[in-house]
């Protein structure tokens, strides 16, 4: 088996929508978290290290890759592959030595308009409730996704009795035994815990609070901003994280 996908949805009212998947490359020890948007799709995006709004194109997907690279991707109009900034924290974020965690991604959803559910997630997907995982989240207007890998020793109330983790409110949980096996890390890995990852999929209410308005820097028309990622997310954000390298 070469890749395994996890896929998401979320109840809003009547409808049920796709958020996206996480693909698991059993192979190379890699995450993937796939948009559901596909590629090629337009939207106004701002820079963050210059705060700058432009046209441009949404993220198909995240990857977290062996050697810890992570990066985001998208495809233009001629759909040439166009790479966001690139981190690396200096470990596999799915490599974990026994009993020890990682929060490794963070997504902020704003689902206050129904402008902003057509951006974000995707209708008519057909949703297998034997096979994929479903939040309720009606009552919401804005909620946050948490992604912490762990080794399968390390019992998951530890984490969210950290304290910094929670103070978070949590809305949800699941968790995905074995995303990566102790055989799959030994193919690539000379050292490893010798124990299974298992991904933990945390919703939270929305740590950001609110979303702010952004005014685009050609136009000056004032908007908002529907969905904020963060890979690594800082440590006085989510607390204390463990290199578990």
């Amino acid at each position: 088996m070469k890749n395994t996908e996890y896929r998401f949805f979320f109840k809003i009212k009547e409808q049920v929508l796709y958020g996206g998947s996480i693909r698991a490359s059993h192979e190379k020890v890699e995450l993937f978290f796939h948009y559901p948007y596909g590629s090629n799709v337009q939207s106004e995006v701002e820079i963050l290290d210059t705060g700058i709004i432009d046209d441009g194109y949404l993220p198909d997907h995240i990857s977290f890759h062996t050697d810890g690279n992570i990066h985001s991707k998208a495809r233009d109009g001629k759909k040439k592959k166009i790479y966001f900034n690139t981190l690396n924290p200096g470990l596999n974020v799915c490599n974990l030595e026994r009993a020890n965690y990682l929060p490794f991604f963070l997504e902020s959803i704003n689902v206050s308009e129904a402008r902003f559910l057509e951006k974000r997630f995707k209708e008519n997907v057909t949703f297998d409730p034997k096979k994929d995982i479903l939040y309720d989240v009606t009552s919401l207007n804005s909620f946050s996704i948490l992604l912490v890998s762990k080794c399968e020793r390390l019992n998951p109330k530890f984490i969210v009795e950290n304290e910094h983790l929670k103070r978070l409110k949590y809305i949800g949980a699941d968790v995905i035994s074995g995303v990566f096996t102790k055989e799959d890390k030994e193919q690539i890995f000379e050292i490893n815990s010798s124990f299974n990852t298992d991904l933990v999929i945390l919703l939270v209410e929305n740590v950001w609070e609110r979303f702010p308005a952004i005014i685009h820097h050609k136009n000056n028309d004032e908007g908002i901003r529907f969905t904020t990622t963060v890979c690594m997310p800082p440590v006085e954000l989510l607390g204390k994280m463990i290199n578990l390298n």
